[in-house]
C-alpha cells in the first residue's frame, strides 16, 4: 500500500512539474534573416558594466566583440532590434529615435578591430515597472563562401 501511495505521489508531482516548466517557456525571439547556428557564435554581445545603470530611463551600454578572423560588417545602427518579455511572449519594441555618427558601417576585422560599445535607447511603453529586454545586433561575416548574417544578443533587466 505504502509503495502504491508512493508511486501516486511521484507520478502527481511529476506532472505538476512538467505543467509548471512548460508554461513557463516562452519562444524565444525568431530572427527570420539568421541561422539558429549563426547567434552568439561569430560575435558576442554584453552589457558594458562600468557605464550602466541599468535604468528605465537611461540607455544601454553594450559590448559588442567578434570572435571570428572573418570581417564582420554592421550598419551604424548594428541593425539592433529589441525585445521586451510579456506573461505571454516577447514583444519587439523599437529603439527611440537618435543620430548615429558617424554614419559609416562598422567594420570588424583582425586589422580594424573586433571590439565596440554601442548604446541603445529602447522606447519603453512603461519607465516604472522593472523590464525584461533582449537586444539582438545583426551583421554580414564576409567568408570565402560568401556573405553569412550573424547576430548576437544579450539579456537585460532594467529597473526604475
Amino acid at each position: 500500500m505504502k509503495t502504491k501511495v508512493s508511486i501516486i505521489f511521484l507520478f502527481l508531482a511529476c506532472q505538476i512539474l512538467f505543467i509548471s516548466c512548460n508554461t513557463a517557456i516562452k519562444d524565444e525571439p525568431k530572427l527570420d534573416n539568421v541561422e539558429a547556428g549563426n547567434i552568439n557564435n561569430q560575435v558576442r554581445a554584453k552589457v558594458y558594466e562600468l557605464m550602466n545603470t541599468l535604468e528605465t530611463v537611461r540607455p544601454i551600454f553594450l559590448e559588442i566583440r567578434s570572435l571570428t578572423p572573418y570581417t564582420i560588417v554592421f550598419k551604424n545602427n548594428f541593425s539592433v532590434r529589441i525585445f521586451e518579455q510579456t506573461d505571454k511572449e516577447w514583444k519587439e519594441i523599437k529603439e527611440k529615435p537618435i543620430t548615429r555618427l558617424p554614419e559609416d558601417d562598422v567594420v570588424f576585422s583582425p586589422d580594424k578591430g573586433t571590439l565596440q560599445i554601442f548604446t541603445v535607447f529602447p522606447d519603453l511603453d512603461d519607465y516604472t515597472h522593472n523590464v525584461q529586454l533582449r537586444i539582438y545586433v545583426i551583421g554580414d561575416m564576409k567568408t570565402d563562401q560568401g556573405t553569412t548574417k550573424v547576430a548576437a544578443y544579450t539579456d537585460v533587466t532594467l529597473h526604475p
